[in-house]
């Protein structure tokens, strides 16, 4: 019965969401002329931390092959502030992606900015589309060339697909041998603008403060994804940090969002140990906190992008909800110094629906970093 009411909600806000858009874009026909700047490239990428982190080398090629066109970036606001700081767009548009689904005056709001706007092309380079957000904003934008992935139907029902599909003008389908994100971008830069592209690690040469404020020897820990399958459970977090702090005179970290602030503070007070908690609003802040520690272990593939692109030793403790290795950073022969994530998962491979315990977790931490 939840998953019946949940399906309705669903469907009827998506519905929603069609014919607001529809109702803008008959607007725009009768109102706005059909200009397009030709000096003008848009790319709407409004996927989460983790996503945008891989997107990154792609981006910085877009710069260098755009042949000093205007470059606008629609972007999920959590990831506005790294945007900024690559320096590679002439203008950022961001945008609450929780704001743009649930409040109705905000989706209007967007749209009514939106559709004054021209572009030569459009490029929406995420795999996994969502239809009342990516596929939603190119549809809203106006451009004559849309370019965007097949991809799967992962974040979609197939009517859904089937409709934002024609939204497009090319659909990019993926080499039949690519498996990781990285490769992923690869066939949709050499399908579109650069076909003699390789396939790269992102690097940011983000300025570290030397000083930094926690003087403690400590490692990261952000127990908490936006997905709640994918997290371990909060005992078993609390009984591999104690271990971990004293058998290494660590001081634990405990991150996340301004959401899992309760949950968090809670763990804290379950622990035997010294713990801080950070909640950073910048994720520029994320990258100092990072680099300053020891080692990094959650749940979340946000956090471990950046501290995998600064070199750091990385654990992703899998939950209930399997790991996409789509989601890691791929090995070429020219990215030798690419620090992979240990994933943990549960030692019982016959076992379904069993979790890694805290002493196997801790295990393998120990392990790796001797």
């Amino acid at each position: 019965m939840k998953k019946i009411n949940k399906l309705i909600y669903y469907s009827f806000f998506w519905i929603i969401h069609y014919i607001i858009d529809s109702i803008f874009i008959i607007f725009k026909k009768l109102i706005f002329k059909k200009i397009n700047d030709k000096n003008k490239i848009c790319v709407v990428k409004v996927d989460k931390i983790g996503d945008f982190i891989l997107w990154i080398s792609a981006a910085k090629n877009l710069k260098s092959s755009s042949n000093n066109k205007k470059i606008v970036l629609i972007v999920n606001e959590i990831n506005f502030n790294i945007a900024k700081y690559l320096n590679i767009f002439d203008e950022i548009i961001p945008i609450n992606i929780k704001k743009y689904t649930r409040n109705i005056f905000y989706r209007i709001n967007i749209n009514q900015i939106l559709i004054r706007k021209n572009y030569y092309t459009i490029y929406h380079p995420t795999f996994s589309r969502f239809f009342s957000t990516g596929d939603s904003l190119v549809r809203i934008s106006t451009s004559p060339n849309k370019i965007g992935f097949y991809g799967d139907k992962f974040n979609q029902s197939s009517l859904q697909n089937r409709i934002s599909n024609n939204w497009y003008s090319k659909l990019i389908n993926i080499n039949k041998d690519s498996k990781m994100m990285l490769e992923f971008h690869s066939d949709f830069i050499q399908q579109t603008y650069n076909s003699h592209y390789l396939n790269k690690a992102s690097i940011i040469n983000h300025k570290i403060k030397k000083d930094f404020h926690i003087k403690d020897r400590f490692f990261v820990c952000t127990p908490f994804s936006s997905l709640k399958a994918k997290d371990w459970s909060v005992d078993n977090y609390v009984r591999l940090i104690n271990s971990i702090c004293k058998n290494n005179n660590l001081t634990v970290v405990l991150s996340g969002s301004k959401h899992d602030e309760l949950n968090i503070k809670k763990l804290a007070n379950s622990l035997s140990v010294k713990s801080i908690c950070l909640f950073e609003h910048n994720i520029l802040n994320l990258f100092d906190l990072l680099s300053h520690a020891k080692f990094l272990i959650g749940s979340d593939s946000g956090p471990a992008h950046i501290a995998i692109l600064l070199g750091k030793k990385t654990f992703i403790i899998e939950g209930f909800k399997k790991i996409s290795e789509q989601f890691f950073p791929y090995l070429t022969s020219k990215d030798t110094n690419i620090v992979f994530p240990t994933v943990i998962k549960s030692s019982d491979n016959s076992a379904k629906n069993k979790l890694a315990t805290p002493s196997y977790a801790l295990k393998i931490i120990q392990n790796e970093i001797k």
